[in-house]
Parts: C-alpha cells; sequence; structure tokens
C-alpha cells in the first residue's frame, strides 16, 4: 500500500478507537446516574422503561399501551 493509503488507514483505525473511548466514556457515565438514582430510592427498570417509551414515536407508544393493558386485563392483572 502507499503511504497516502496508510496514512488513511491509520486514521481511521485512531478515530475509531477514539470513538469507542468516547462510547466507553459515555456508558459509564448512564451507569453512574443509574447508581445515583438508585441510591435515592428510584427503581431503575423503571427508569430505564420511561428512558425506552420517551424515545419512542407518541403514536406507537400510545399503541404499545393500549396493547398492555388489553394484555394485562386479558390475564387478569388490571
Amino acid at each position: 500500500m502507499s503511504n497516502y493509503h496508510n496514512s488513511q488507514l491509520q486514521q481511521a483505525v485512531e478515530q475509531w478507537e477514539r470513538l469507542q473511548a468516547e462510547k466507553k466514556d459515555l456508558s459509564d457515565a448512564q451507569a453512574d446516574i443509574l447508581k445515583e438514582l438508585k441510591a435515592k430510592g428510584f427503581s431503575v427498570s423503571t427508569v430505564k422503561t420511561l428512558i425506552r417509551l420517551r424515545k419512542m414515536d407518541p403514536e406507537a407508544r400510545q399503541e404499545h399501551e393500549a396493547l398492555l393493558d388489553l394484555y394485562k386485563t386479558e390475564l387478569g392483572m388490571s
């Protein structure tokens, strides 16, 4: 390979490594937030569910919640 290609490859690999490090830092920061919430008495699993629901499109979330209510009713959980 030419020096040009070697340079491009090296830059790409270094960029990938920087992004991986940033990804780990973000993941660690998210874990810290959940630990803080747990220490304050919040249910981590419920908070994770809220976060997942907030990411959803409002119509999809409404449909999901309606189906969940229906299924809970069918199972006698309501």
